[in-house]
C-alpha cells in the first residue's frame, strides 16, 4: 500500500531505540528521508539509520536532546539544510522519572526539564520546525 510518504522529509524524536527506531524504520520502508534522533545513543541511531538505508531510503542520525535547547534548533536545521524542509513530524522523545511521592499506580510521570513541562518541549521543537520550514 502506498501511503504517500515517497521522498516526505520525516523527524522522528527519540527514534534510536524502541518504538521510535520501529517507527523510524516503517516510515522508510515507505520510502520517507528519514531523521533519526538521539540523546546519547548514537551508535544505535546509526544503527537504525543503516537499517532504513538498507530498504533503499535515505536516513540520517541527528543529535536531539530534550534538554538542550540549541540541540534542538541545530537538529531542525541540520536536517532542514540536509533535505531542504521537514514534512512530518512524530514527537515520540520523552524523559522518565521515578517518585515515590506521585499517586499514580506506576509511580512514573514526565519529567519537567528544568521549569518546562512536557508541554512545553513540544512547543519547543515546533518553533524552529515552523520557522525553517513552512
Amino acid at each position: 500500500m502506498d501511503l504517500g510518504l515517497r521522498d516526505k522529509v520525516v523527524v522522528i524524536t527519540g527514534s534510536s531505540s524502541g518504538i521510535g527506531a520501529a517507527t523510524a524504520e516503517k516510515f522508510g520502508m515507505e520510502g520517507a528521508k528519514v531523521a533519526v534522533t538521539y540523546a546519547s545513543g548514537r551508535e544505535a541511531a546509526e544503527h537504525t539509520a543503516e537499517k532504513i538505508r538498507s530498504h533503499g531510503a535515505e536516513a540520517i542520525a541527528v543529535h536531539y536532546d530534550l534538554t538542550d535547547d540549541r540541540s534542538m534548533d541545530q537538529a531542525v536545521h541540520q536536517i532542514a539544510e540536509t533535505w531542504g524542509g521537514i514534512q512530518v513530524l512524530v514527537n515520540n522523545a520523552v524523559l522518565w522519572e521515578t517518585e515515590a511521592s506521585w499517586a499514580w499506580p506506576s509511580k512514573t510521570r514526565m519529567q519537567a526539564v528544568g521549569d518546562k513541562p512536557y508541554a512545553q518541549i513540544s512547543k519547543d521543537i515546533t518553533t524552529p520546525f515552523r520557522r525553517c520550514c513552512h
